[in-house]
């Protein structure tokens, strides 16, 4: 099997080009200005691998365990893994194709954070985060308890999205349209014509 590694360059605003190497751990610190204006940090480079040796060692157990109805494992994954925060980019994206990977092996649908609610899923975090607390390594060990206001926010979507997906299935007609998890009914032909 050929691998192939990419490597992106990117330049910001008044600082130095830096490269990514896409599939690496990160090798620097990360870190984000929350919406509130607080530096966030994550875990260091030099704890990354071993982090994520555990969340992998975790999820495996877990699943076997069957402590945890699908729903509530995803859940937990996705914010110890974002709370890590392995890679330089793409941790978000690649912490819900995660989540989804995980429904969909217990026969779940996947779910979508749509973009028009993606600030009910950052703060959602937010909130988490200030709960679990500022450590990175509390985050990677947190346990269901930890993350009620998370694991609430995301069981909520879950019943959204399966929602979402029956209508769409079973709502018909010439003037229902649907974009972005909404139904959108446009006027008849007939109104339409009599104007």
């Amino acid at each position: 099997m050929k691998t192939t590694r990419y490597t992106v360059i990117f330049r910001e605003a008044g600082q130095h080009d830096y490269t990514i190497h896409a599939g690496e751990y990160k090798t620097r610190p990360n870190s984000v200005i929350t919406r509130y204006g607080d530096r966030f940090e994550y875990v260091s480079p030099e704890e990354t691998q071993a982090l994520m040796t555990d969340l992998v060692n975790w999820y495996n157990e877990a699943e076997h365990s069957g402590k945890f109805t699908p729903v509530e494992l995803a859940a937990l994954f996705h914010y110890r893994y974002i709370r890590i925060h392995p890679f330089e980019d793409g941790n978000g994206r690649i912490a819900r194709l995660m989540t989804n990977y995980i429904l969909t092996r217990h026969d779940y649908p996947m779910i979508v954070v749509r973009s028009r609610k993606k600030n009910e899923y950052l703060e959602a975090l937010h909130k988490t985060d200030l709960t679990v607390g500022s450590s990175p390594s509390l985050g990677a060990h947190a346990s269901k308890r930890d993350i009620q206001q998370f694991l609430t926010y995301f069981s909520r979507l879950f019943v959204e999205e399966v929602t979402y997906s029956i209508r769409f299935l079973t709502e018909r007609g010439d003037n229902i349209w649907w974009f972005d998890g909404q139904r959108i009914n446009f006027r008849s032909a007939s109104t339409m014509s009599e104007r």
